[in-house]
């Protein structure tokens, strides 16, 4: 579909005082826009997509109010408000539009007062979070949000809607852990993934593995986004001299289990350096956070694949990714990185195929379909 001047888009959004005028737009996404993660990369995203695509949308921020002190909106997210195509919703305004998506649900946990009236055509809530931080393990996950809590509050402020999963794991935990609460809520059978733009994967098939091998991962510092135990994040990302580890994110969550970090670690903060060029550098991307930690998508091992970089996964992400990455156990990543650095075809091969299945899969024309199928055409 021809884009449309932004200021133009199907529905201006009307900039006039509250008590005197509906406000319409195409799109209202509903989030707490404070995050510094997936959540809000997520967010992002879709804002730039449908803004392209000539649509008006509308932002209602309402933060998790259990932050002590509370948190301002991502600086990232109010670079897109031109009060023209993108438009912050303020409290106890009028709304109107066809599609309301709402992201992240432990905002929805404790609602607070000043809440817009939002018509929508279609009202979607993207579970991109579990309600317990992990199933299994020897301790019980904590609980994140309440299924039937979350539900009820949302009927009360918006009415009838539906959820929909960020990915598969995400809709079996659902399904398998809270199945007495999910009975009431309209519970989609496909996914909203999110966008994982792919560009073009850098011009490195023809060059030689480095040695030693340059491994890394970029994620959150969190204790869950790590191997369990000493052993295992050792055999993950190996102490010894074949093999230069990088982590951009911080490493206070490894230096625990640990007690010291191996002289092979090269480590950079959170936003220290941007992540594509991060990735550009190593050679392969590992990522074996805690088996008991339910990934509810796996954002940083997308970003790898897209950005053509060779990839190694635990085996609970094939049904994910499938042939964008290859998958070992723990004791066998060592070997796998081994032989995959001395195999230049299949190295190549690997390349190439992160980026395309992740084109296929979470690219924006991918992303355009999942619009229209809830009646947002692009």
């Amino acid at each position: 579909m021809m884009s449309q001047p932004r200021e133009q888009g199907r529905h201006a959004a009307q900039r006039l005082p509250n008590d005197t005028a509906e406000r319409e737009f195409d799109v209202v996404i509903v989030s707490d826009l404070t995050l510094p993660g997936g959540t809000t990369a997520s967010n992002i995203s879709e804002v730039r997509l449908l803004a392209a695509g000539g649509l008006t949308v509308g932002l209602f921020h309402h933060p998790r109010r259990d932050y002590d002190p509370p948190r301002s909106i991502n600086p990232k997210v109010l670079e897109l408000v031109d009060g023209l195509g993108v438009s912050l919703v303020e409290p106890e305004a009028k709304v109107r539009c066809g599609l309301l998506l709402m992201r992240f649900p432990p905002f929805a946990s404790n609602l607070g007062p000043g809440l817009p009236a939002i018509e929508a055509k279609r009202k979607l809530l993207v579970v991109n979070q579990t309600p317990v931080t992990h199933y299994g393990g020897a301790e019980p996950g904590a609980d994140v949000w309440d299924v039937a809590g979350v539900h009820a509050n949302l009927r009360a402020w918006i009415g009838d809607h539906e959820w929909i999963a960020a990915g598969p794991r995400v809709r079996e935990a659902l399904l398998a852990h809270h199945g007495a609460a999910m009975r009431d809520v309209a519970l989609e059978d496909w996914y909203w993934y999110p966008i994982i733009e792919t560009g073009d994967a850098p011009a490195r098939t023809g060059r030689p593995v480095s040695r030693p091998v340059r491994i890394g991962r970029h994620s959150r510092d969190d204790i869950t986004k790590w191997p369990a135990s000493a052993a295992l994040l050792r055999a993950c990302y190996p102490d010894d001299d074949a093999f230069e580890v990088h982590v951009l994110g911080g490493a206070v969550a490894p230096r625990r289990i640990l007690g010291q970090l191996p002289e092979n670690w090269t480590v950079h903060q959170f936003d220290a350096i941007a992540p594509g060029e991060f990735l550009a550098g190593l050679d392969f991307f590992v990522y074996y956070p805690d088996p008991s930690m339910l990934e509810a998508f796996g954002m940083a091992p997308a970003e790898a694949m897209a950005a053509g970089v060779p990839t190694v996964l635990p085996p609970i992400f094939e049904p994910l990714f499938g042939a964008g990455a290859v998958y070992a156990e723990p004791d066998r990543v060592r070997d796998v990185l081994l032989e995959l650095a001395d195999d230049p075809a299949r190295y190549a091969e690997l390349r190439r195929e992160g980026p395309a299945v992740v084109r296929e899969r979470f690219g924006t024309a991918a992303h355009r379909a999942r619009f229209a199928a809830v009646g947002v055409p692009l």
